[in-house]
């Protein structure tokens, strides 16, 4: 329901914005670097010891180029979630928060121009982690964000990798992910929309209190 809501406002965007170019590419193998700190807001409950609660706070970036166009997304978020650990030690995390993003293009087509979106971020987001190895684990995340600016988007990752637990709260993980933008150019001369779909491997440090 969400996300064709928010794909609903992305249209009327589109439709409101003056006759331009539209974009639609693909780019793969580009390096994604991530941060991830887990702050604790309260352990598990003598009912519930399995459940608790986190702010995650995260910075993620990607830059690149396709035929004409070049590219750089860049996002920090807050989050808070929610996390049931298993029996078995598998993690099931829900999460939602606010932050910033910004995504900037420049075109050097028929008719050069830059375009930048920046603005408020809103991400929902959940993950499933599963431990194997003693140090190692097995981790998906999905996310979806609308961003709130001069201009309109929408941002969504998938991403699945492994992770090493390098020391005590300290994890290391590779894997790779898809990050697909949609965006509407409400008031820009040239761009009418952006559809771009970014995948490659992403390196991420975590750190685990």
């Amino acid at each position: 329901m969400a996300a064709s809501a928010w794909s609903l406002a992305l249209c009327i965007g589109a439709a409101s914005a003056c006759s331009g170019v539209v974009l639609e590419e693909q780019d793969h193998g580009e390096w994604m670097p991530t941060l991830r700190i887990e702050l604790p807001i309260e352990g598990g409950t003598d009912g519930a010891p399995e459940l608790s609660q986190h702010v995650e706070l995260a910075a993620s970036a990607v830059s690149g180029s396709i035929d004409a166009l070049e590219y750089e997304f860049g996002e920090l978020q807050a989050s808070w979630s929610w996390c049931r650990v298993f029996e078995n030690g598998a993690r099931g995390v829900g999460r939602f928060g606010v932050g910033y993003a910004t995504y900037d293009f420049e075109w050097s087509g028929s008719r050069p121009t830059e375009f930048d979106i920046r603005g408020l971020s809103l991400p929902i987001g959940a993950a499933a982690e599963f431990p194997f190895g003693g140090a190692f684990e097995f981790e998906l995340r999905g996310q979806l964000a609308l961003v709130l600016g001069e201009d309109i988007a929408q941002s969504r990752h998938l991403e699945a990798g492994v992770g090493w637990n390098v020391a005590d709260g300290v994890t290391v993980l590779l894997g790779w992910r898809w990050w697909m933008l949609e965006a509407s150019a409400l008031d820009d001369p040239v761009f009418t929309s952006v559809d771009l779909d970014v995948d490659g491997p992403v390196l991420t440090l975590r750190w685990r209190r």
